[in-house]
């Protein structure tokens, strides 16, 4: 199916197209009235938000089954306050225009488990640095709480301490059916009690994919990681993590700390991993999934159930991993 896009305000004479992920695709000039056939850009399964210079919000998409949007709803942020108005705007879909830096805020997490984020950000490849969480009794933390339905990719994101008490995550706290693409965590660390890793504390359906972490994680109970804490029916392909994983809980890994019915692909680990029952350089506790050409250089320790690579595997496949590092128990 092709949309046919009418453009019905006279002062409009430019139309822009996104594709899914908010990069701009192509800029047509146009007069008021007439008709643009974008069938040269439309394909199965995409989307494309429509742009205008003005009135944008006259100008939309009828008879279609790809999902356009007027660029009223594509916003570009180029402050703080911008960053925190997302919260008054959970749904919609956000380009940043220039790096940010939130050094001296005690940073309130976008998103609540019944108000989650479902939007999509497009980071541009820009930085937000100086993220800082001191939030020890919350749930739910990160620069991102909760996010469900989310697309999140091309940022750059710089903490400090990032702190809570379970689901915590530098970049988001929990999302589900989400997807995180091309984002990096640098700096300090995340502390937290369960659920905490470097990126994601923790993702139900979704994808993790060309990702980098190089923070530390502390936390005191389980499902802990240098990606995401607990993945289920996921993916994590193309990541590296380095940074020391320690904790005196369960479900340990250098990428996930406990994968149900999901895949790890190409990752790479740099660090020390500790923790109690289930520690794996790459993945603490395997259930039913897949982990494929990984590579730990560092260490796993913990107290029963520990391996270089995977700590636990239960009906799981685990080929072409290596390690120079192997686990140890500790005494």
């Amino acid at each position: 199916d092709v949309a046919v896009i009418t453009v019905v305000d006279y002062a409009v004479h430019e139309v822009s197209f996104y594709d899914e992920d908010l990069n701009l695709v192509k800029v047509e000039t146009v007069n008021g009235g007439e008709v643009i056939n974008p069938s040269e850009l439309a394909s199965s399964n995409v989307w494309y938000p429509v742009n205008s210079d003005e009135a944008a919000e006259e100008a939309y998409v009828v008879d279609s089954d790809l999902a356009f949007f007027a660029v009223s709803s594509v916003k570009e942020i180029n402050s703080v306050s911008d960053l925190k108005n997302i919260s008054n705007d959970l749904d919609g879909r956000y380009v940043l225009g220039d790096s940010l830096d939130l050094s001296g805020i005690n940073w309130e997490p976008i998103g609540t488990k019944s108000k989650p984020f479902t939007g999509r950000l497009n980071g541009k490849a820009k930085s937000i640095k100086g993220l800082t969480i001191n939030r020890s009794s919350s749930d739910y933390v990160g620069l991102f709480g909760y996010a469900q339905g989310a697309n999140i990719i091309a940022l750059r994101l710089n903490i400090n301490t990032v702190e809570g008490h379970d689901y915590v995550g530098a970049l988001v706290g929990h999302a589900a059916r989400s997807t995180v693409t091309a984002v990096s965590v640098t700096g300090d660390k995340v502390v937290g009690t369960n659920y905490v890793a470097g990126i994601v504390g923790d993702l139900n359906i979704g994808t993790i994919t060309a990702t980098f972490s190089t923070v530390d994680v502390e936390a005191t109970g389980d499902y802990v990681a240098g990606v995401v804490g607990d993945l289920d029916l996921g993916t994590v392909t193309a990541t590296f993590s380095k940074g020391d994983i320690t904790t005196t809980g369960d479900y340990v890994g250098g990428v996930v700390g406990h994968s149900t019915l999901s895949t790890v692909t190409a990752a790479f680990v740099y660090g020390r991993i500790h923790g109690g029952d289930y520690v794996g350089g790459v993945v603490g506790r395997l259930r039913l999934g897949t982990v494929v050409a990984t590579f730990l250089h560092g260490r796993a320790y913990g107290d029963s159930r520990v391996d270089g690579i995977v700590g636990g595997n239960l009906f799981g496949i685990s080929v072409l991993n290596f390690a120079d590092g192997l686990g140890f128990l500790a005494f």
